[in-house]
């Protein structure tokens, strides 16, 4: 009975375990200059006045997350840092960190153009681009990040849908 009783539960708990949306974003490259795509998930988490919006991003053909992308909203600093991350940590996963401020918040979207942008027109993606999911002004959506490891060749940027 005990057997039986706990298989049912482990069946239910299943059943009610949705998995979470995964939406398609592209990987641009300066270098070939061309959008390669990829899928990703995006959870939002609040901690008092800070709140955090983690994007995992999975590996085209093997389903496997493969780069973290956190961004960290510190609303009463009126900040944005967004990190770069290679999932399972050591001292080689941090990729880089992009950081920007505002004076008043708003549903617009904000950031920093970069100089590649400048360099290569409309075709590149801007260095930063975020804006607010909403009104409140309080968690981040990602729309560019430059994902270029420090004294890598290959320039490649990040770049999210409006989901």
């Amino acid at each position: 009975m005990k057997t039986t009783l706990i298989i049912l539960a482990m069946l239910m708990v299943g059943i009610t375990t949705y998995p979470q949306t995964k939406y398609t974003g592209y990987q641009y490259s300066v270098n070939s200059d061309a959008y390669y795509p990829f899928k990703y998930t995006r959870e939002y988490e609040e901690s008092r006045d800070i709140y955090t919006t983690v994007y995992k991003i999975y590996h085209p053909t093997k389903d496997r997350h493969i780069i973290t992308i956190t961004a960290v909203h510190n609303k009463p600093n009126k900040e944005v840092k967004v990190d770069i991350e290679i999932p399972g940590g050591g001292i080689l996963a941090h990729i880089r960190s992009e950081e920007i401020s505002y004076e008043v918040a708003s549903i617009e979207p904000f950031g920093r153009r970069g100089s590649l942008g400048v360099l290569g027109g409309d075709r590149v993606p801007n260095q930063l681009m975020v804006r607010f999911v909403s009104n409140r002004c309080e968690n981040i959506k990602v729309f560019h990040i430059y994902g270029t490891e420090p004294g890598s060749s290959n320039q490649v940027f990040y770049v999210f849908n409006g989901d």
